[in-house]
């Protein structure tokens, strides 16, 4: 009979509602509608990461950085010819 209660205790456990999901319901109901309205408004993602020029670096310091941010442009536009190319063949 133990192995019962412990898998009751598991069960009941399961079925608990997240805390989240707890502080929500007593909060009120628009306090879901401010939640989701910032979930809406944040960005999804930042885009392509590229290295940061500052006008105040040296000129042989912003020359490399070019060729850095060449590159991960390079690179960015081969890993999406190469998506594309696979979603092509996939059909």
């Amino acid at each position: 009979m133990p192995q019962l209660r412990a898998l009751d205790a598991v069960a009941a456990e399961a079925h608990r509602p997240l805390p989240a999901l707890r502080a929500a319901a007593r909060s009120g109901p628009g306090a879901s509608d401010e939640r989701r309205q910032q979930q809406a408004d944040a960005p999804l993602s930042k885009g392509l990461l590229l290295i940061e020029i500052s006008p105040d670096d040296g000129p042989v310091l912003r020359f490399f950085k070019y060729l850095i941010r060449g590159g991960q442009l390079a690179f960015g536009a081969f890993m999406a010819f190469v998506m594309w190319l696979l979603a092509a063949l996939a059909g």
